[in-house]
């Protein structure tokens, strides 16, 4: 826009100049004018990801929680991420969250398939639990209704024993999403920062 503004200037400086200055004048404003498009179609070319980039991505999460549920033993491990809906009367946003990950047992049934645009606000416990601590486990023999019925209540639909949340983000600390892994025993020390620590490299993987 600024190209434009000063064109304008030049136009005009130009036309007080006589016909043949007119002339190379618009031949000017007509090859920076081209130019100046040709610029934003590039920048806004460059906002787009590729779905080469993201199937590049997915595979690398996908190895990764592969090799994840080896090392802890886990039952299953979803990731799921967040994103935009509508918005309700007043404007504010919906945020839903999608299962866009998964890893499990041979012998237990697939899930992700079906945890879709699942609102958050179904979670607002869960997810306020988290936002205070690194990570939340829940184990459905010992429950806490008070901070975390809405995972148990998931954890139950899944029929898992036991599970631990922990926040994705990326290098700015903005939330992407998270990550569930699910077993019937004990998470250990271990386990848990294992988990921490790919947490962290998923994070950084989901907002390349």
């Amino acid at each position: 826009m600024e190209n434009i503004n000063a064109l304008e200037q030049i136009m005009l400086f130009l036309s007080q100049q006589g016909p043949a200055m007119v002339i190379t004048g618009v031949v000017i404003y007509c090859v920076i004018r081209v130019a100046d498009i040709g610029l934003i179609y590039l920048k806004d070319k460059a906002k787009i990801s590729p779905p080469e980039k993201r199937s590049d991505v997915s595979l690398k999460v996908q190895l990764i929680i592969d090799r994840l549920i080896i090392d802890t033993n886990a039952n299953r491990i979803l990731i799921f991420e967040f994103h935009n809906g509508a918005s309700n009367l007043h404007s504010l946003p919906f945020i839903y969250m999608t299962c866009n990950y998964e890893t499990s047992k041979r012998d237990i049934v697939s899930m992700g398939q079906s945890l879709k645009a699942i609102p958050i606000t179904l979670y607002t416990h869960l997810f306020d639990n988290l936002q205070k601590n690194p990570y939340v486990i829940l184990d459905i023999e010992n429950p806490n209704y008070e901070i975390t019925k809405s995972g148990y209540d998931l954890l139950t639909f899944q029929d898992e024993k036991k599970a631990i949340f922990i926040l994705l983000r990326d290098v700015k600390y903005k939330t992407l999403g998270f990550i569930a892994i699910y077993k019937n025993d004990n998470f250990s020390d271990k386990d848990i920062e294992v988990a921490k620590d790919i947490s962290g490299r998923l994070g950084s993987l989901l907002s390349s």
